[in-house]
């Protein structure tokens, strides 16, 4: 009875609780930069408080942020040429494009321009981000190396880290998983361009292959990528303007706390194993 009373007290507990204010419905033009001529806006976050854009004025373009409908908040100088391009699901980060090429921005990082990842000789290009901002997928132009525009994959751990997905084919990609762990694309394969599916687990790969090898029957199904490719935020959802694909789940590797685990249980039954069994097993003396 008691167990029962804490449940009905704890059910009461959260429906006295508030909900999250919703946004009510509106339409509005987006804002410019006083003095500005207009403004587009670019990509919202995931919770629709966020809108990233860019503002158009006589002397250039100007990456803005709004906040609830709130004035525009300019995050690159003035008249800068810069362009919007994405922002990240918690609205943390925003990508953009500004001479001579890519930059992401964040509250406390300010303005980092992405080819200082890239190497002096690239030239990159940002299409999309994780939820959490920490990694952004695009294309680069590596001029060291034959390829032009490989797709790339820009991680946050200790500075933004560049990873070409392919150094074999040209392409772009175009899309990433919420954690950052899948990234989608299109590379050129001859006069065509076939979409690919890259992961931390398996690397670069065809979705064709990917789904061949799960046992999906392809034939019928035009798996090609004149457009944009795109991933739900599992990733395990990817779309072309032909196709809709449901990829394999990848199999996660062991965390450290699991590996812990069974080297402890190991441990643990051959102790067990010594001091019932054996205690004089060679097991047991080392």
């Amino acid at each position: 009875m008691a167990v029962l009373r804490s449940a009905v007290s704890l059910a009461l507990l959260v429906l006295a609780m508030p909900a999250a204010a919703a946004l009510d419905p509106y339409v509005v033009t987006p804002q410019p930069l006083a003095g500005d001529s207009f403004a587009q806006a670019a990509d919202v976050s995931a919770d629709g408080r966020r809108v990233v854009g860019t503002s158009y004025g006589p002397g250039g373009t100007t990456v803005v942020l709004w906040e609830d409908l709130g004035l525009p908040a300019e995050l690159t100088p003035g008249g800068d040429s810069a362009y919007a391009i994405a922002i990240s699901g918690d609205g943390s980060t925003v990508a953009g494009a500004r001479a001579p090429g890519a930059f992401r921005w964040t509250a406390a990082d300010g303005l980092v321009p992405l080819e200082s990842a890239a190497g002096a000789a690239a030239i990159p290009i940002v299409s999309a981000v994780s939820f959490d901002g920490s990694v952004w997928v695009g294309s680069c132009d590596e001029r060291s190396t034959p390829i032009d525009f490989a797709p790339v994959r820009w991680s946050d751990a200790g500075g933004p880290q560049i990873s070409y997905l392919s150094t074999a084919f040209r392409g772009v990609a175009t899309d990433v998983s919420g954690d950052g762990s899948v990234v989608v694309g299109s590379v050129y394969d001859g006069p065509s361009r076939r979409p690919f599916v890259w992961t931390t687990a398996t690397g670069f790969r065809f979705l064709e292959d990917e789904l061949a090898d799960a046992g999906v029957d392809t034939s019928g199904v035009a798996l090609d990528a004149i457009y944009d490719v795109h991933v739900s935020a599992d990733g395990r959802t990817v779309v072309g303007e032909h196709f809709i694909a449901r990829i394999p789940e990848p199999v996660p590797e062991p965390s450290a706390l699991t590996a812990g685990l069974v080297a402890l249980l190991g441990l643990l039954l051959r102790g067990r194993y010594c001091a019932t069994r054996a205690p004089r097993a060679s097991a047991c003396t080392s």
